[in-house]
């Protein structure tokens, strides 16, 4: 508990904490597309516009995966905003994170789809790690969000 009563601390200490939580994402997230040699939020949106272009019949797995990859794109498109914010200190974020969230749980749909496909035990613990960590962090992030707002009232 001692570290949700430091980081809602003040406003400025938790954008800070979550700004460097975002920058961290948008690191793993270039580099994921630059090993893939792809270009990170370019490739996936030149992807999306192929996509979108092709019509698909309601049987086709693609009729449900387009829209997933492109609410994850316009998550971490939204991810770049929310780190400017945050770095910014401006009182904004807190809007952004909380229309974030339904695109942060379709992001939890894919996490574990991929454990459920994952071969190897070993891939399915990282997985379910990674979920872990994931879901405890957006809970700090937005509990941290919440009090700093109520003590700043």
């Amino acid at each position: 508990m001692g570290l949700f009563r430091w980081l809602s601390g003040s406003f400025r200490r938790c954008c800070l904490v979550w700004a460097v939580f975002d920058g961290l994402f948008i690191i793993f997230y270039c580099l994921v597309s630059v090993m893939s040699d792809h270009v990170p939020y370019f490739y996936e949106f030149q992807l999306l516009q192929m996509f979108w272009g092709q019509p698909y019949s309601q049987s086709d797995w693609q009729f449900l995966a387009v829209p997933i990859a492109t609410a994850l794109w316009i998550f971490n498109v939204s991810v770049i905003l929310s780190f400017v914010l945050f770095l910014s200190g401006s009182r904004r974020v807190r809007y952004l994170i909380f229309a974030q969230v339904p695109f942060r749980l379709v992001g939890m749909i894919v996490l574990g789809t991929a454990v459920v496909a994952s071969k190897t035990i070993t891939g399915k613990v990282v997985l379910i790690l990674v979920m872990v960590f994931f879901v405890v962090a957006e809970m700090m992030r937005l509990i941290s969000l919440m009090s700093t707002h109520k003590s700043q009232v």
